[in-house]
């Protein structure tokens, strides 16, 4: 038996329930309602239909958890990026700028407005 004949056979279809399950055996707890109502947003795993069954195929699921693994970091301090963003540049995910990574409350908007402002333009207050 070739690859490809094995790679058909591991790669089958499941119904929404069991696709959430499969989800939630891979670590990512998911419900099929919460299948079923992303599959509606338009952001889920893709979607097949067998007459008008929802039917996942399982290679999908897998690149849905991919797509939501983030990859290692030694600190909560780091940014998460995605593990296989992460695989594709074969380095280390770089840290966020310093002006990204300053507190966002209303004294840093009113101090960033002060600096993009040219001297010639008054402030709004």
């Amino acid at each position: 038996m070739d690859d490809g004949e094995t790679e058909t056979k591991r790669d089958r279809l499941l119904n929404r329930k069991d696709a959430a399950a499969y989800l939630t055996d891979l670590g990512l707890e998911m419900a099929a309602q919460t299948l079923a109502r992303k599959f509606h947003e338009g952001c889920g795993p893709l979607c097949t239909h067998v007459g008008d069954r929802a039917m996942y195929w399982r290679r999908h699921l897998d690149d849905y958890f991919k797509e939501h693994l983030s990859a290692p970091r030694r600190s909560s301090s780091e940014p998460r990026v995605a593990a296989y963003a992460a695989e594709q540049d074969n380095r280390a995910p770089s840290p966020l700028p310093a002006s990204l990574s300053k507190p966002r409350g209303p004294q840093s908007k009113l101090r960033r407005q002060r600096q993009l402002a040219p001297a010639s333009m008054p402030l709004p207050f």
